[in-house]
């Protein structure tokens, strides 16, 4: 867990990061911080359509741990850069190949 105090508009808050890299084993801390938590960022793999599918069943754990009201979420795309360079050196690659 990543925990780091700043000061927003003039309060002093606390920044609580727990990645869980979607790990099994840390479901039962997940829940603990959902029921205190204040926001919340959903972060998926876009390159893993199971990790985009899991993130319905984390909203609604979300929500249900959501002490009566709805906190705000923020969902985002993340990719590995090196998969992604990958691909563009093949893309060019085939490019170069189709052009000869």
């Amino acid at each position: 867990m990543y925990s780091k105090h700043v000061e927003l508009c003039s309060s002093a808050c606390t920044l609580e990061i727990l990645d869980t890299a979607g790990q099994d084993e840390y479901t039962p801390l997940r829940r603990t911080f959902m029921d205190s938590g204040d926001g919340y960022v959903l972060v998926y793999a876009i390159d893993d359509d199971s990790s985009f599918e899991e993130m319905d069943a984390l909203f609604e754990e979300i929500e249900s741990a959501g002490r009566g009201h709805s906190s705000p979420k923020i969902l985002v795309g993340a990719y590995d850069c090196a998969f992604w360079e990958t691909q563009l050196r093949q893309m060019r690659s085939a490019y170069v190949v189709m052009n000869w």
